[in-house]
């Protein structure tokens, strides 16, 4: 068990515009520290950095210390001891930064058992954001408490996701003022940050947000995200009954959404060609190519999926796995490309626990859930490049990336006039509708048969 030291600390390297400076809560563990706001501030010479705390009475020269000290050292005592003034708010103030040294400590306390401190002071931070305890009138506060359970569930993509969308509500309340009725949002000044309270959580505030997003740069899709992960957090405070549901803006405020987005994939014939690039066996490039066809080759797993299969997932010519996204069990029949795929890797066929395609090891599993998923973003990363550069070798003009594979290979079935049920299936999607709109993102190209076929002949 990791041995975390917690003291307050006057932070002296900072100074506010009155003189003061920050009392924050230092955690320190393996030579490596963090600090926390307590939200208090004093004067240099009001803190006692003997007792951490504030003086609550002007100190003397003890008996013992006359006794003891050098005459320099008791004149230096002297001094210091002269410059020593009383906080008339010292008892208050003393007794918030114990109480929140006290409720950083049950924190730890709570997070003990994670052997990456790092992960552990993340927690923390999070924790800061959100006062360690939300405030139940405060929207912002308990989205930033989701964030954190998130976090500490070890569902680091809804982590990411929900994190990315408080940021940006951050951003907006720190440059813009949404409370303030006379504010414009063409005022790029930064203003001080507001706190966004359930009651001021209306279809107006939200029009504002859009704005701005659009302001930003941001797509109507991107824009369409971050309202649904905002609308998901409100949901989860209606059932924690923060919130009434009469009350949700979000059945004046409609999500808008660009059905007419394409999503890019190949065809038979760019398949072909990419499938018959050669490449020197056992580089990036070589893996990297193999990794995308195995992913059409089984309906388009997913990459970070993908990247996880291990030799124990392949039993009896299936391939058994379970999706990170939804933890859903999967089962596929391996075709013989895929099984041709796997005869390249099949050396360590007998060490189970080995994983297939050489982008992760044994080590890699020591990390703590973040970590890996950010290991394995970076390994797409890679691959997407790499694929790129195979493309160019195909001769193939489009941008291609790992997601591709499963753009691709619904859009073949579909065109081989496979049911929707079993496309649906086959992508492991939550219901038909989001099947019907992912196919609809691909192209037109049925219905430009199907106009081909009505008036064939005439």
């Amino acid at each position: 068990m990791t041995d975390y030291k917690v003291k307050n600390v006057l932070f002296t390297g900072k100074k506010y515009s009155n003189g003061e400076s920050p009392i924050l809560v230092r955690v320190t563990a393996l030579r490596k520290s963090i600090y926390l706001s307590t939200g208090q501030t004093c004067f240099k010479e009001n803190w006692d950095k003997n007792t951490s705390c504030l003086y609550s009475s002007k100190p003397r020269i003890k008996e013992k210390q006359q006794i003891e000290l050098n005459s320099d050292s008791l004149k230096a005592l002297k001094k210091e001891y002269s410059k020593v003034r009383v906080n008339l708010k010292n008892k208050k103030i003393n007794a918030e930064i114990e109480e929140k040294l006290q409720k950083v400590k049950d924190e730890i306390k709570k997070h003990n058992h994670l052997k990456d401190i790092n992960l552990v002071f993340k927690l923390l931070k999070q924790g800061e954001k959100t006062g360690l305890e939300y405030s139940k009138d405060s929207y912002l506060s308990f989205a930033q408490k989701v964030v954190k359970d998130e976090l500490v569930s070890g569902n680091i993509k809804s982590y990411k996701r929900f994190n990315s969308i408080v940021n940006r509500l951050e951003q907006f309340l720190n440059r813009h003022n949404p409370i303030d009725a006379n504010a414009s949002i063409e005022n790029d000044s930064i203003i001080k940050k507001e706190d966004l309270t359930f009651s001021n959580l209306t279809p107006d505030l939200l029009r504002q947000f859009e704005g701005w997003m659009k302001k930003e740069g941001n797509k109507t899709n991107t824009i369409h995200k971050n309202f649904k992960g905002i609308r998901t957090i409100l949901y989860r405070a209606i059932k924690e009954g923060l919130f009434k549901q009469e009350k949700n803006p979000f059945f004046t405020f409609k999500l808008k959404q660009d059905s007419d987005t394409k999503k890019a994939k190949l065809s038979i014939e760019e398949i072909k060609r990419f499938k018959g690039v050669k490449l020197e066996s056992s580089t990036l490039m070589f893996h990297s190519k193999n990794c995308f066809l195995f992913s059409f080759f089984n309906a388009g797993i997913r990459i970070g999926d993908l990247l996880q299969i291990k030799w124990e997932n392949i039993e009896e010519g299936r391939l058994n796995y379970k999706m990170g996204k939804n933890k859903k069990n999967v089962s596929v029949m391996l075709n013989k490309e895929a099984l041709k795929i796997l005869d390249l890797y099949s050396s360590k066929s007998n060490q189970p626990q080995q994983y297939i395609f050489p982008f992760l090891n044994e080590e890699n599993e020591a990390l703590n859930p973040l970590q890996f998923d950010n290991l394995l973003s970076t390994k797409t990363a890679e691959i997407n490049k790499c694929l790129k550069e195979i493309a160019k070798l195909a001769d193939i003009k489009k941008s291609i990336s790992t997601h591709i594979a499963r753009h691709t290979f619904s859009d073949l079935a579909r065109s081989k006039n496979v049911s929707i049920y079993d496309i649906s299936k086959a992508l492991r999607h939550s219901s038909i509708k989001q099947t019907e709109s992912y196919l609809k993102s691909l192209d037109d190209e049925s219905l430009d048969k199907a106009f081909e076929t009505t008036f064939d002949g005439i």
